[in-house]
């Protein structure tokens, strides 16, 4: 018969999300593993319902989401990322599961894991509430003291929770398995010394750190994918065509969750199951997750061979990146042909020597430039990734790594602000040098927290350094000045104006230099985040000031002056629009005076030319 299973992704507490980006393919395999068991499966994604995201009111907030508010550089509002806890219960009670499995990816998101078990246990107390993912592969002792839950799962979850599963439907405990944490009683644990933990506290834990990895990836059944609704994730699918990653950079903790070896799957079966999309759910975008795609060269170029000869109209993206490694124009050509679409190679720092301490001398900015120059000759604009605010970091070289990029036309987005990982070694030596309290809630280090300062730097000044970074990639052309284009507000708010940009800006000038900046429908933070029009949101409607933040670092960077904004309409307020005031201010920053600096110096341009070997670098 089987036991009745619901999987359940839980919302996310947080300032800022990526939304609808993923389908949940950790839990479509739990799916498909467990129901080649015989168990009967039921999955529910809460992040794919961003109709519901809403702001969350200070009087709700848990104490550590009011202390990051009270805190933070500038955002004065945590948001509920996906469904209501009120849709949430629905489909509990309508599903009445057996088990529930908890997907918790993200340690700093953690709360709303635990919210779910509580919530399930309130439900039935009788449930078996499972949590399984990165967090609690790190911290299954953290997740542990949470009463509600009553197993964790460590690392890749096929193998063992379908083992856990045969053991709840016996009614056994799983004492002596493999993979698995959970709370013992003291009988339990005064017969069983074979996997006795003391990291409980007030009782002891069970924990088997072995994970039970999957060898043969092509032996697993494919994802449960008649359990997702593809329109809730605009038409795409992830592909997992590799495990496991076999470098060590420092602040990761890929390695807990898949592993240091690198396990691929056959070529041929991965066509096969881009067909079975095409096929069976008329899905032509795919997202190739991998932690190293490209770490076997031969086989990816395999991949893309394939995609090709099978004249599969399809697009691929590959949001985790790839490393510059064994990368040549011939796998750009083919991989252009095949589809792609969108990919950043990893870099971090243009330091070499921070290259070093990261554990990744294997990248440097001139072989991704050249990287990223193949690409540009089909078409496509890739990017590279870039860290800011280590805690022994300058502030001179975060605006030098910046500008590189910037002027070397080497699209990276924004840059990522460090937060300390539990599980990372990086993390460790946070707390080694007194950076991080190993007694700091793990909330905390929500990246967009901004969550680490140092003697070096603020809090506020990667937040400043993040925020102008999106300027140049809302409306890169908008800071580069010419003969043609000089440097004039006139110039500045006709290009604004323009529609051929992403984010299009009608500008009014009103009096003493104070303008009204008015985004077009649908670029404002509110609705680009998909905020509920609630009577919650009415009487706080001005949540937006991270679009605030950027026009203010507009003005900063085109005018070399500080500028004020503040939001004076609001859609959510129930105005119609969003309307910010735009006016000159006396306070100046640290950070932008010295980005403002180093974006106009002649000297860094020459020294950034001789560097990489390019004649041309854009000037801003």
């Amino acid at each position: 018969m089987g036991l009745n299973i619901l999987l359940i992704k839980p919302p996310n507490w947080a300032f800022y999300h990526e939304i609808g980006r993923h389908i949940p393919i950790g839990l479509a395999y739990l799916a498909s593993s467990a129901r080649e068991a015989g168990h009967q499966v039921s999955l529910f994604d809460s992040l794919s319902y961003y109709e519901d995201n809403h702001v969350i009111p200070y009087e709700d907030l848990s104490p550590i989401q009011r202390e990051k508010v009270d805190r933070h550089p500038s955002w004065r509002h945590v948001i509920h990322w996906g469904a209501t806890w009120e849709r949430i219960e629905a489909e509990i009670r309508r599903v009445n599961p057996d088990v529930i499995g908890i997907a918790n990816m993200h340690t700093p998101f953690y709360e709303t894991s635990y919210e779910m078990a509580r919530l399930a246990k309130r439900i039935d107390p009788n449930v078996k509430v499972v949590v399984g993912g990165s967090h609690a592969t790190i911290a299954y002792d953290h997740v542990l003291a949470e009463p509600a839950v009553d197993y964790v799962v460590l690392g890749e979850g096929e193998r063992s929770f379908a083992e856990l599963l045969r053991h709840l439907e016996a009614g056994q405990r799983p004492l002596g398995m493999q993979g698995v944490a959970f709370r013992m009683t003291e009988e339990e644990a005064a017969a069983h010394l074979t996997g006795y933990s003391t990291r409980g506290g007030e009782y002891p834990l069970y924990c088997d750190l072995r994970p039970q990895w999957v060898t043969d990836l092509d032996s697993l059944p494919r994802p449960a994918a008649d359990l997702l609704d593809f329109s809730k994730y605009n038409g795409r699918t992830i592909i997992l065509t590799s495990r496991g990653c076999p470098f060590s950079c420092s602040f990761c903790t890929v390695h807990a969750t898949v592993g240091k070896k690198h396990r691929a799957r056959n070529p041929e079966c991965v066509l096969d199951e881009i067909e079975w999309y095409i096929r069976e759910h008329n899905v032509r975008s795919f997202h190739f997750e991998d932690d190293n795609f490209s770490f076997d060269m031969s086989r990816a170029e395999r991949i893309c061979d394939l995609i090709i000869e099978r004249n599969l109209d399809i697009e691929f993206r590959l949001p985790n990146g790839m490393t510059i490694i064994k990368m040549n124009q011939n796998i750009v050509d083919k991989m252009a042909k095949a589809g792609v679409k969108d990919l950043f190679f990893g870099l971090e720092t243009t330091n070499p020597n921070r290259l070093k301490l990261l554990g990744k001398t294997f990248t440097s900015i001139k072989s991704v430039k050249n990287a990223l120059d193949w690409f540009k000759s089909h078409g496509l604009k890739m990017g590279t990734s870039l860290i800011i605010g280590f805690p022994d970091e300058t502030l001179e070289e975060m605006v030098y790594d910046i500008v590189s990029l910037i002027k070397a036309d080497m699209h990276f987005g924004t840059p990522n602000p460090f937060y300390p990982t539990p599980g990372a070694p990086l993390f460790q030596t946070c707390v080694d040098d007194g950076v991080v309290d190993s007694t700091t809630d793990y909330g905390w280090y929500d990246e967009f927290n901004f969550p680490v300062e140092s003697d070096l730097f603020t809090r506020t000044d990667i937040y400043d350094l993040w925020s102008s970074c999106l300027v140049a990639s809302y409306w890169p052309a908008v800071l580069r000045v010419s003969d043609e284009m000089p440097r004039t507000y006139d110039n500045l708010l006709r290009l604004l104006g323009e529609t051929a940009y992403q984010y299009p800006i009608e500008v009014k000038e009103l009096q003493n230099g104070h303008y009204h900046f008015i985004p077009q429908e649908g670029t404002c933070f509110c609705s680009m985040m998909h905020l509920k029009h609630d009577e919650h949101s009415a009487r706080h409607g001005h949540v937006c000031q991270f679009t605030a933040d950027i026009f203010s670092r507009l003005m900063y960077l085109y005018t070399g002056t500080p500028h004020a904004v503040r939001q004076i309409e609001s859609v959510l307020g129930g105005h119609g629009r969003c309307v910010f005031e735009v006016f000159p201010a006396q306070e100046r920053s640290r950070a932008m005076e010295l980005l403002v600096e180093t974006f106009r110096s002649k000297e860094f341009d020459q020294e950034l030319r001789n560097r990489l070997g390019i004649e041309e670098v854009v000037v801003l």
